[in-house]
């Protein structure tokens, strides 16, 4: 039902297809819209509170206009005045179209007073998404799309001001270009005829503020670019500069960065000065106490492009990195870290390729004027790691004929020309290593002496003052060299000496030490004297001084090994009357003047071996002597020998296959001088069974008579023509024999000519074998605890007591004493006694 068929409202309106006025038409105020439950579209009501009719459209309150004016306002203003300031809109947007074609403005705003307001004003107040203003150039082509003319007064205001006070990820100014034109998206020309000042562009960043913001940020997508991000072309000659960077603060970032994450193939910096001759490209100038450097490259690749590439293509001759340190004498003109890695290219590599010139086209040219202490070198090398590699490394691949390093020392007299210091420690290395391989036709050292001061100054001059135990020179070949190690030509230097030693001190090692472990045979020598002057000086001179009388003069050891050549071997054949060695003793001496000294080894050799071969008018060994001797001792020849000479050795032996004359003899002795009571031309003294004297073949015949002092013992079969008379009896003594299972077997035989046996038998049935019958030889044997048999030396054919067969035995009981007599070459006859003395015959042989 429509409100104004309503009793309550409109009692007197009367609707007849319209409105019929009977009265005035009035809507009751009200100040708060209505909300009844029959309410619909079309119902109107009048806000008391904000003086506007509201219509309900859509189910919802709309306003129907400005209050207080009527639908016959003529103009903007009149709405304006009559409160119409505000415009809601709810029906779509308002346009403005111009189909004109004069200069006139479309919409014109004049401010022609002083106040502060702003002239436009847009406040969004909800979550808009569109543009606040938005500008579609379509054909307007040549049109601007904002244009602000300053003024010519003194301004102090922005003319463009952005206040970003938002929370969100935005752009104040998004320009996107995406037409084929050449769009420039910022174009600033300074047409002011003067010095103008101010900034193209300015950026400030307050202090504390906007930490997180770049100023200025370009992303530039993939594609061809042919054009540069930044491009400045300055045809100014004044003195400021194009860029200029000031920092004021503490800053830890950088004022440059450049990163790529792309195999990028241009420069990061390009610098064309091919016109700017007097421009300096780069110049750094800093002062203060620096803690780091000004230029610092840092780079992780692994190419083979270079990270510092010069190449000086141009004719000049200036210098492509000159250094001056001027007040800098603390700091290093360069220093190199060579990094803690193993190392596979040079860490400096210089190509000297060129023709060469002698006026200057060195590779280093050191001219040192300093006159500093001798603490600071020219060229410091510490080595403090475990450094397996070369530290100066020349290698001369072409035929070269310039000197590698040449030093001349002029008027540097008190200056060493090169000195080495071997380090304070147990060396594993050579010092100098020398490699000199080739065919090799001049000297590896060639060294011109002319200098002619004073014999103090040495030309080699080696000090050791540590307890060195390395070689000061040492030669070693590793082939079948046939050169010289050391040759030194003394010809001229008649008064000089080739080679002077000097000892002192207690020593422990040789002066003078050969080790010569070579196998090669024929005439070489480890000493090769050649003496072809008639001279008569001495080859070898040795002087031993009193101080030294303990030193000795030639000391000779020999190895283990099997030797097949003499140890001093003289081939003399002159015709002189010397000796070949003469040895004269002028003082009271009381040692030895050869001795000769074996060890506990048993040597075959001879310790003087004499071959007089056709010399048969010489002697072999001549000795004459004066010597009163010391008792027990012999003046001219003593032999103490405590060796155990083996079967068939002689401690003396005389052997000879010539025939002698008769009245030659191969021993004489001749006692020529009065002889006393007690002493002999020949003594023997034979102790613990050594028999004195054996005669094996030949007569013996004494001129004088024989006495026999002690026992004389004969050993074997012996005839004795005459009577023998033995005044004190004849003692056998006791052999030892042991019955054994098998005759025959270990020491149960008894040997022929024993007298007395003492048996040993572990069992009655072990066995003793009688010695080769021979007729009246007795044989008495004992035995103790056990018995034993008997057996004659072949029991078949040699029978005891009448009985023989083969194994024919008697049995001999234990504690019993046997007298075994031999009465033919076939016949024993044995009897056999108790402890008690009690005689029985020995039991007759038969077989066991």
């Amino acid at each position: 039902m429509s409100l104004l068929k309503h009793e309550n409202f409109c009692p007197d309106v009367d609707v007849n297809n319209g409105i019929e006025y009977i009265k005035q038409l009035q809507l009751e105020a009200r100040t708060v819209e209505p909300s009844d439950a029959d309410l619909a579209d079309g119902r109107i009501y009048y806000d008391s509170t904000d003086k506007k009719f509201y219509g309900y459209v859509n189910s919802a309150w709309v306003n129907l206009g400005a209050s207080g004016g009527g639908a016959g306002t003529a103009d903007l203003d009149g709405v304006y005045s009559l409160g119409g300031n505000s415009v809601t809109l709810d029906e779509g947007a308002i346009t403005f179209t111009d189909a004109s074609a004069g200069a006139a403005n479309m919409l014109a705003f004049v401010k022609s007073g002083a106040g502060s307001g702003n002239m436009l004003d847009f406040y969004v107040s909800a979550a808009l998404t569109g543009n606040v203003i938005d500008v579609d150039m379509h054909l307007g082509i040549a049109a601007g799309v904002i244009y602000i003319d300053c003024g010519a007064g003194a301004r102090t205001g922005a003319d463009i001001q952005v206040k970003d006070d938002s929370t969100g990820t935005h752009s104040v100014i998004d320009i996107d270009s995406s037409g084929a034109g050449i769009t420039t998206g910022f174009d600033f020309t300074g047409s002011y005829a003067g010095n103008a000042g101010g900034y193209a562009v300015k950026v400030t960043l307050d202090a504390n503020d906007n930490l997180t913001t770049t100023a200025f940020y370009c992303s530039r997508g993939a594609g061809v670019r042919t054009m540069p991000v930044l491009d400045i072309n300055d045809g100014s000659t004044g003195s400021g500069d194009l860029i200029d960077i000031d920092l004021t603060g503490i800053l830890t970032g950088n004022i440059f960065d450049f990163a790529s994450s792309a195999a990028a193939t241009g420069n990061v910096i390009n610098l064309l000065m091919t016109n700017a001759v007097a421009m300096t490209a780069i110049r750094v100038a800093g002062a203060g106490a620096r803690s780091q450097p000004y230029i610092e490259l840092i780079g992780t690749q692994t190419g083979s492009a270079d990270m510092i590439d010069i190449s000086c293509d141009g004719i000049f001759t200036g210098d492509a990195i000159a250094i001056d340190m001027n007040a800098a004498v603390g700091a290093n003109a360069l220093f190199i870290d060579a990094g803690a890695a193993i190392r596979t290219a040079p860490l400096v590599l210089v190509t000297f390729d060129g023709s060469g010139t002698t006026t200057g086209g060195t590779f280093l040219d050191l001219n040192v004027t300093n006159t500093g202490a001798a603490a600071a070198p020219l060229i410091d090398i510490d080595v403090t790691g475990v450094y397996t590699g070369n530290i100066i490394d020349v290698a001369l691949g072409a035929a070269a004929t310039g000197i590698v390093l040449n030093v001349d020392m002029n008027l540097g007299v008190a200056a060493a020309a090169l000195k080495l210091d071997a380090g304070n420690k147990t060396r594993t290395e050579d010092m100098c290593q020398v490699t000199f391989d080739g065919d090799g036709q001049v000297p590896f050292w060639d060294i011109d002496i002319t200098a002619t001061g004073n014999a103090s100054s040495d030309y080699w001059d080696i000090d050791v003052t540590g307890i060195f135990v390395g070689s000061v020179l040492d030669i070693v070949y590793g082939a079948a060299a046939t050169g010289d190690a050391v040759v030194i030509d003394m010809t001229s230097a008649v008064a000089a000496s080739a080679l002077k030693l000097v000892g002192a001190g207690a020593r422990t090692d040789d002066l003078v030490k050969i080790d010569d472990a070579s196998t090669g045979s024929g005439t070489r020598s480890i000493f090769d004297i050649n003496i072809t002057g008639a001279g008569t000086f001495p080859v070898l001179d040795i002087n031993i001084a009193n101080a030294s009388v303990n030193a000795t003069a030639i000391l000779i050891t020999e190895g283990t090994g099997t030797s097949t050549v003499p140890l001093i071997n003289i081939d003399s054949a002159g015709t002189g009357a010397t000796a070949t060695i003469d040895i004269d003793y002028t003082g009271v001496f009381t040692g030895n003047c050869i001795d000769i000294t074996y060890g506990s080894a048993a040597a075959t050799g001879n310790a003087i071996d004499l071959n007089m071969g056709t010399n048969v008018a010489g002697m072999a060994i001549a000795i004459a002597s004066a010597a009163t001797g010391v008792s027990g001792e012999g003046a001219a020849i003593d032999i103490a020998h405590t060796g155990n000479l083996t079967a068939g050795a002689d401690l003396v032996r005389i052997v000879t296959t010539g025939n002698p004359s008769s009245t030659s003899n191969l021993l004489f002795i001749e006692g020529s001088g009065t002889g006393v009571s007690g002493s002999y031309a020949l003594n023997i003294n034979a102790t613990d069974g050594l028999e004195a004297i054996r005669v094996d073949a030949g007569t013996v015949t004494f001129d004088e008579s024989l006495t026999v002092g002690t026992t004389l013992a004969v050993i074997g079969a012996s005839t004795f023509t005459a009577a023998v008379t033995c005044t004190a009896g004849i003692q056998s003594a006791a052999v030892a024999r042991t019955a054994n299972t098998t005759a025959g077997a270990g020491d149960s035989t008894i040997a022929d000519g024993t007298t007395y046996v003492q048996v040993t038998s572990a069992s009655a049935d072990y066995i003793i074998v009688l010695p080769t019958p021979t007729p009246g030889n007795v044989v008495w044997l004992f035995v103790g605890a056990n018995g034993y048999e008997l057996r004659s030396s072949d029991p078949a054919s040699i029978s005891i007591n009448g009985g023989s067969e083969s194994n024919a035995e008697s049995a001999i009981g234990a504690n019993v004493l046997v007298r075994m007599v031999c009465t033919s070459s076939t016949t024993w006859i044995g009897t056999q006694f108790t402890t008690a003395g009690t005689e029985s015959a020995v039991e007759v042989a038969a077989a066991a």
